[in-house]
């Protein structure tokens, strides 16, 4: 039927030419994107299903990063504990050199000084071995005690004529400071004094001016600002005149010398009521380093927030609370954590009062736990684990070759020592070839599954090529159609005006 109102034939040209454009625009997609997923209406069961593996895929590359950080974790602890058993090796040796006759006490004592430091290194290394800040074989924190209400104090201080009072400058001396006197140099520097102290593993230091009567020598700590020693000089220090008179008379106030007691050192701790009544309780994580640890609190009334700060002397960490987090009161209950692994449990603590220097104890634990994912799911875990390897973890300190028996006794302890490091050595290593071949399994799953996405979401090129052509082709013809009919209804409108 021909019709002047109804061009049946271009409409049916028109349905055509649409269908074939869509096909052949969906085949560019395919092609531009190389997926047939660029619209999940297109294909949603395959789109999702395909979405999924993709999100596994990328979970597995990432357990296998997961994998290759954990071997190589491992592979540094190892190399540190073979550092350590060469270590072990010489201290072995110098037990040896001086389990014999033919040497005599003076030499012993000789060896004995080499032997020391050789513990120090162990421990030292086992300090040293970190992996994103934790000390792998410090054996971390078992658990942490506030020390009590104790005052600050130096025991041990002694008076030098006309150089120091003996006497610790309370207002100048602050912060984490605990420990024994172990060493005091002095060297002129262009018109002052480069003076250094170090109590314990705490290095403090200052370029000072000619020591005034009456004064204070105040050193800062290298490794914590917040931490200050002052030492009071004699009302007169005429016995001062050169940098080898004030490092003699530093040292003999500090007590370093034959036949003097080494000064010791005592931290402030209020124990303040927060503490005592529960409203701040501190906790040691697993990397936390055992040892002395002082707290504080300072709350700034300009900017609305407050800072914690803990610090062990020769480390220190903080953490920020903002008020207006707490808009509707002052007493807050939160944790406030830090990087090294401590944290505060707060319980109607309020953060506009200052909490004056709290000290806790924290002892060292045995061992520390690393976990990490290795599959897509997060059930997926791995824990290594590694045991201290300080000198008191494996029973070296107080060992000593001074004597022969010294020398037989702790002979044993190195061998127990060694054993020990031995076993630790094979444990790493047997995780380190389990992560091999998890490494190994993780690059047949990616495989594997990238393959199975590529069945739902892949385009096929040819295909998508070969689509395109023949709706492109389609396209053209319906277009060359719906063209014709509209002349068609043309004509019949011509045709009817000449009837006319």
């Amino acid at each position: 039927m021909v019709s002047a109102a109804t061009n049946l034939g271009a409409n049916a040209a028109k349905r055509y030419l649409e269908i074939n454009t869509s096909k052949a625009t969906r085949a560019t997609e395919e092609l531009a994107s190389g997926s047939k997923a660029s619209n999940p209406s297109y294909d949603p069961s395959s789109s999702a299903v395909g979405y999924r593996l993709t999100a596994n895929v990328q979970s597995l590359i990432q357990a296998s990063s997961n994998v290759s950080q954990a071997t190589a974790m491992i592979q540094m602890a190892t190399g540190s504990l073979g550092a350590t058993q060469e270590i072990l090796t010489r201290m072995k040796e110098l037990t040896v050199k001086a389990n014999t006759n033919s040497v005599g006490d003076g030499e012993r004592k000789m060896m004995n000084d080499e032997f020391q430091q050789l513990v120090a290194q162990v421990t030292i290394n086992a300090n040293n071995a970190r992996w994103g800040g934790v000390s792998l074989f410090s054996g971390g924190a078992a658990g942490a005690t506030p020390s009590g209400a104790v005052a600050e104090t130096a025991t041990g201080l002694l008076n030098v004529a006309n150089a120091f009072a003996g006497i610790m400058n309370g207002p100048n001396s602050q912060g984490n400071i605990t420990g024994y006197a172990v060493d005091a140099t002095v060297t002129a520097n262009k018109g002052l004094y480069d003076v250094t102290v170090v109590i314990s593993d705490q290095t403090f230091k200052a370029s000072v001016g000619a020591p005034v009567g009456g004064g204070a020598l105040t050193l800062v700590s290298v490794s914590d600002p917040g931490s200050s020693i002052s030492l009071d000089y004699d009302a007169t220090t005429t016995a001062i005149t050169d940098a080898a008179t004030f490092q003699a008379a530093l040292r003999g106030t500090l007590g370093i010398g034959a036949g003097l007691t080494r000064a010791s050192f005592t931290s402030l701790s209020t124990n303040s009521a927060v503490v005592t009544g529960g409203a701040v309780t501190l906790s040691a994580g697993s990397g936390t380093n055992a040892g002395t640890w002082a707290l504080t609190y300072d709350y700034d009334a300009t900017t609305f927030k407050g800072t914690f700060r803990v610090s062990r002397g020769t480390e220190y960490y903080t953490s920020i609370i903002d008020k207006a987090s707490y808009v509707d009161s002052t007493s807050i209950a939160t944790t406030v954590s830090f990087s090294n692994g401590i944290s505060l449990a707060l319980n109607a603590f309020d953060m506009t009062a200052n909490l004056a220097q709290e000290t806790y104890n924290i002892v060292a634990g045995t061992q520390i736990v690393q976990a990490f994912q290795y599959g897509e799911k997060a059930t997926d875990m791995l824990s290594v684990t590694f045991k201290g390897a300080t000198a008191a973890a494996l029973k070296l300190e107080g060992n000593t070759i001074l004597t022969m028996s010294d020398a037989q006794n702790t002979s044993l302890k190195i061998d127990a020592a060694q054993d020990q490091v031995g076993s630790m050595i094979a444990e790493l290593g047997g995780k380190a070839s389990q992560l091999g071949f998890m490494a190994d399994t993780l690059m047949i799953s990616i495989q594997n599954q990238t393959a199975a996405r590529s069945t739902f979401i892949d385009a096929n090129i040819a295909e998508s090529m070969m689509t395109l052509q023949r709706f492109k082709g389609l396209a053209q013809v319906a277009n060359s159609v719906f063209t014709q009919a509209l002349n068609e209804q043309s004509q019949l409108t011509e045709m009817v005006q000449q009837v006319r």
